[in-house]
């Protein structure tokens, strides 16, 4: 029984079209290694416009937008994303032990953890964890002035 060929609709001769553009700064083999799929399989797609749901997978792990294949609006590419500012920026190791302890931080505010996040130590060098645990408790006692 002959393979039937499937009818190219417009749609699909764009989803193609992007398609090559999408990869056109780069081989196929190259675009292909990039998405872990083979050469062939990507000139099959290319020619034939039929990808798999598979394959729009490795599109999308590997940055791709399925919005800008499918429909042409916004970019090829996806923007990665931003890395999220820590919320806490001390330079000082001990400062990290003591929010790990819940035992010592355990009943600190976000307010207060700022307060001791900002704190800064000279020739006295860096504190302990403790030092922290015992700043939170001064800093209480006076009213939340470090």
């Amino acid at each position: 029984m002959p393979r039937r060929r499937r009818k190219k609709t417009p749609e699909i001769e764009q989803i193609r079209e992007r398609l090559m553009r999408m990869r056109a700064p780069l081989s196929q083999q190259a675009f292909a290694r990039r998405l872990g799929v083979s050469q062939q399989r990507l000139s099959h797609i290319e020619r034939r416009g039929l990808p798999s749901a598979d394959f729009y997978l490795a599109l999308v792990r590997a940055g791709y937008s399925l919005d800008w294949l499918f429909t042409g609006r916004g970019q090829p590419r996806r923007t990665p994303p931003s890395r999220p500012k820590p919320l806490f920026t001390s330079p000082y190791p001990a400062f990290r032990e003591f929010l790990a302890d819940p035992q010592l931080s355990g009943s600190a505010t976000f307010e207060e953890l700022q307060i001791l996040d900002r704190l800064r130590f000279g020739k006295q060098g860096p504190p302990s964890k403790y030092y922290y645990y015992w700043k939170l408790h001064q800093l209480r006692r006076s009213g939340g002035k470090a």
